[in-house]
């Protein structure tokens, strides 16, 4: 199951989108798949990077006996591969930068 939250861009917390989708079990082993692929479980949790335009994203995942978060800012790495596919299969249409 994917959660999508938008927040509002005045940064006062307001929650402008809120929806759960339930995914296929395709959908769900090609996010399982991606996750291996890029290292998501050996990420550093965050990271220092910043900027006056741009986007946080965060990606909070748990296995059996394993739970981890990646927090990054407007990401260009591996990280933003897993983002763009929740954004994806989640049928958002959203400017993503």
């Amino acid at each position: 199951m994917t959660h999508s939250v938008i927040m509002d861009t005045e940064f006062r917390g307001n929650i402008s989108y809120n929806e759960t989708k339930q995914l296929t079990l395709n959908d769900w082993e090609t996010f399982e798949n991606l996750l291996q692929e890029t290292g998501y479980w050996s990420m550093a949790p965050s990271d220092d990077t910043f900027g006056m335009d741009g986007s946080r994203w965060i990606v909070e995942a748990h296995q059996k006996d394993k739970y981890w978060v990646v927090n990054r800012w407007s990401p260009r790495s591996d990280f933003s591969r897993i983002g763009h596919y929740l954004i994806d299969v989640s049928g958002l249409k959203e400017r993503v930068y």
